[in-house]
Formats: C-alpha cells, structure tokens, sequence
C-alpha cells in the first residue's frame, strides 16, 4: 500500500489577514508589476505571489479586475489593479 498524504498532511494556503492588504496597498499605485516585485514585497516565492494575484480575482477577495501585459521579455508579465471609480 502506497502512503498518500492526508488532507491535513496538505500545504494549507496562507492567511488571507497577511497577504490581502499589503497586497492592495502594493496594488493601489496603479503602476505595473511585474510577479517579482510582488514576491519580494510580500515575502513569497514567485507561485505564491501569482497565486495571491489570480485570488484577487476570486468573488471572495473582492472580485478585482487586475489587467495583464507583456513586458516585452521573454515570458515576463506586468500585472496592475483596475481601480474603480
């Protein structure tokens, strides 16, 4: 029998009280980002801040609209907070 990890075994994701505001301050700029940048700033990996990125979206964190484009470098992204008026 193969030992599989139980549920509780699993990476539980971080807490949204330390990622979600510093996240929106970094954001609230209006200026491009590239996931580097966020990483260093919330002291993640570069999957943990895309994953922090793509829960901004999420109806449950608020549903925001982040804009994407390239930076021009190979597979380099630039992402920024679509700020609602």
């Amino acid at each position: 029998m193969i030992d599989q990890p139980s549920l509780f075994d699993q990476p539980q994701p971080p807490d949204p009280a330390k990622w979600y505001e510093p996240l929106l301050a970094l954001f609230r700029d209006g200026e491009w980002h590239t996931i580097d940048e966020v990483a260093r700033y919330l002291g993640y990996n570069d999957t943990g801040a895309a994953a922090r990125i793509r829960d901004l979206r999420k109806a449950r964190y608020g549903g925001h609209k982040i804009d994407r484009k390239s930076s021009g470098r190979a597979g380099v992204y630039l992402y920024r907070l679509v700020v609602s008026v």
